[in-house]
This record gives C-alpha cells, structure tokens and sequence, in this order.
C-alpha cells in the first residue's frame, strides 16, 4: 500500500465493513434501534425538503417494533417514538444461525461486487465514515 491514499482507502472499505457487519449483526439479533435512528434521519431530511407534512413509520425487528412519528409543529420538525414493543413469539422468524448470516453476506456481494471496490457512494452506507464527505 502507498502512503498516497493507499491506507485511507484501505481504513474506508474496514470501516465499511465493519458497519455492514454491524449492521448484519443487529439485524440477526433483533436489535431496530440502529434502524430506526436511520430511518427517522432519512425521512426527517425529506420533509426538511418538502415541509409540513406528518409521516409515521414503524420498523420491526426480529423481537422488537418501534413507531416513529415525524410531525411538524410551531415551524419544527418533532419525532415522537414508541418504546420498543415486543414482536408475539408467533410472528418472529427463525433464528438465523452466524453460518446463515455469513451466506447472505457472502450472497449479497456476489450480487453486488462493488460493496468491495472501495467507492464512497454505496447505498445503505453509514454517513461520516472515513473517506465520507
């Protein structure tokens, strides 16, 4: 590796990694927070765009499911979310296995080689990581 940018590529594409991992990981474990502190940030920045409108969204886990309401009031843009509510035994998928998890992992790039080629812009990608503008 140069030191040109051979090493901030290299610690962009581990940092990327390491946030799908983490990603795949709270997945598999049930965990929506990191979700839905995402989802809430992506549709907060659309009504930023468009105005006052209200959007409530719900995002379901393995176990859990929170609600989110985006709603303007007094010129503001104000999200109320639920307490994570558990998901009934009944409605809760199988419980993947950590060699499952790294199938759909290895599925995934093969699907889509360029998670590995070190570009900035991929989809799903978590804003500030190293080499993010």
């Amino acid at each position: 590796m140069s030191m040109g940018g051979g090493l901030d590529d290299a610690l962009a594409r581990m940092a990327r990694w390491d946030a799908l991992r983490q990603r795949l990981a709270n997945a598999a474990a049930g965990r929506v927070e990191p979700a839905v502190n995402e989802v809430i940030e992506a549709i907060g920045a659309v009504l930023q765009r468009h105005g006052p409108l209200t959007v409530t969204v719900s995002v379901e886990g393995v176990e859990t499911v929170t609600t989110a309401q985006l709603v303007w009031r007094d010129g503001q843009l104000t999200v109320a979310r639920s307490e994570p509510q558990a998901v009934p035994e009944a409605a809760r998928p199988p419980a993947e296995t950590s060699d499952q998890t790294a199938a759909r992992l290895a599925e995934l790039i093969r699907r889509d080689p360029s998670l590995l080629d070190g570009r900035d812009d991929l989809p799903g990608a978590a804003p500030g990581l190293p080499g993010r503008s």
